[in-house]
């Protein structure tokens, strides 16, 4: 019986020892896979930085730079006034990359906060994340708002001046000028006009191709699908379509607002990136014909050289 219990234990202490080693080597591949994924971010957001600054290229990382990246497959946000390249991160957000989409090319400063992308206030509380994620964060900094980064290039112009000599004419007659106007075209913008009328909105109705109307203002949001949040069903349906009612009550069927839209300001300024004009503005400018009075030499007399 004795040695019966001293097998059980042994067993038992070897069961544990299996559990613990087990649970160590767990945590152990967690961590390395973790630094792993943290130096390949890291370089990717290097990467950023070098195809900004190669060539001698200088931006500013202002609002309107930033809304410029507004999609999933170039995607740059402001949070707590620092910039970050997200881009190479969709696919890896335990929340899925809806939650982020929605906040490309906006200040996501609040969404971080809150873990909602579509939040408005932080209400003063600090982000939910842990020191995990914020270190993983740092890997996609690109620099802080506002802040110039790239240089260019400087070219130096030496003191030294090769002379060259220029024979001088011998005798030459006076020069006698022609007066002539010259007739050239300009072209300011593509030629033709375009009215943005239901006409024209209702042509641009497919996935592929849409546009639409909210508020009086056509917007083409073509790009944005496979970014939006609730799905392209909720989209396509109002393509080439009036859809302000849709658009404020966040019902793709509805016919009347009646009240306004739920939507965050972050989705709002998002929308401003994909708008054309304004209902019934016509666009596009013809071309324009300039007329240049030009003064050409011609005639010289006496012993001449070519200039």
């Amino acid at each position: 019986m004795k040695n019966l219990s001293t097998i059980s234990l042994f067993i038992f202490g070897v069961v544990v020892t299996a559990v613990l080693v087990a649970g160590l080597v767990f945590y152990q591949d967690t961590k390395n896979s973790q630094i792993i994924a943290g130096s390949q971010t890291g370089s990717s957001a290097q990467n950023t930085i070098n195809q900004i600054t190669s060539g001698g290229k200088t931006i500013v990382l202002s609002n309107k730079e930033i809304a410029t990246h507004n999609k999933q497959s170039d995607c740059w946000l402001i949070i707590s006034n620092k910039v970050y390249d997200i881009t190479s991160y969709f696919g890896s957000h335990p929340g899925g990359s809806g939650v982020m989409a929605a906040t490309c090319g906006t200040d996501a400063t609040n969404a971080y906060m809150t873990k909602d992308p579509y939040a408005t206030s932080s209400n003063g509380s600090n982000s939910g994340h842990s020191s995990s994620a914020h270190n993983l964060l740092n890997n996609y900094y690109i620099g802080d708002l506002n802040q110039t980064i790239g240089q260019q290039k400087v070219t130096q112009t030496n003191s030294s001046i090769t002379q060259t000599s220029i024979p001088t004419p011998t005798t030459v007659s006076p020069v006698t000028n022609v007066i002539k106007n010259v007739t050239t075209t300009k072209v300011i913008a593509p030629s033709g006009n375009l009215t943005l009328d239901m006409k024209e909105i209702a042509t641009h109705n497919k996935q592929t191709d849409c546009w639409m109307l909210i508020s009086g203002k056509v917007y083409n949001i073509t790009s944005f699908f496979g970014s939006h949040p609730g799905g392209n069903s909720t989209m396509i349906t109002s393509c080439g379509k009036d859809a302000t009612a849709a658009y404020m009550t966040k019902d793709p069927s509805a016919t009347s607002s009646g009240t306004r839209s739920a939507h965050s300001s972050n989705a709002v300024s998002l929308l401003n990136n994909y708008y054309i004009g304004d209902f019934n503005q016509i666009i596009g400018q013809q071309k324009v014909t300039q007329t240049n009075t030009v003064v050409a030499p011609t005639t010289r007399g006496g012993n001449e050289y070519d200039d």
